[in-house]
């Protein structure tokens, strides 16, 4: 798993962006919504999301997921931690929710891309 560039904090010009994607990295595990994100940076969630798509060419969520799932990817490379455990540290539903995620996302389960990365 590789950082983009353009979703590198220190890549990113845009300080309210820049601080909305600070302020998720250290969220994951919590109930993070756009209405949260927003109220962080102290700007309108409409606002922040448009400012998200102009900025990084994507949503504010499919950024947010983005962030759940390469930080999973690196806990299951990193640690030794359970798929299970990784999930709710990152803020997935369920272990049921970071597996289709995955799966769609990189083509193999947890267990599979820690076996095979």
């Amino acid at each position: 798993v590789v950082a983009r560039q353009s979703t590198d904090v220190t890549a990113i010009s845009d300080h309210i962006v820049a601080n909305a994607i600070r302020f998720a990295k250290s969220h994951l595990q919590d109930d993070l919504t756009a209405d949260a994100i927003a109220r962080h940076v102290n700007y309108s969630k409409g606002s922040l999301q448009r400012r998200f798509h102009d900025v990084l060419g994507v949503s504010l969520a499919a950024e947010i997921r983005r962030l759940r799932l390469t930080t999973a990817c690196a806990l299951l490379l990193e640690t030794d931690k359970s798929v299970e455990e990784i999930a709710q540290e990152c803020g997935f539903a369920g272990t049921s929710h970071l597996c289709k995620l995955m799966k769609e996302t990189y083509g193999a389960t947890p267990l599979v891309f820690r076996r095979n990365s």
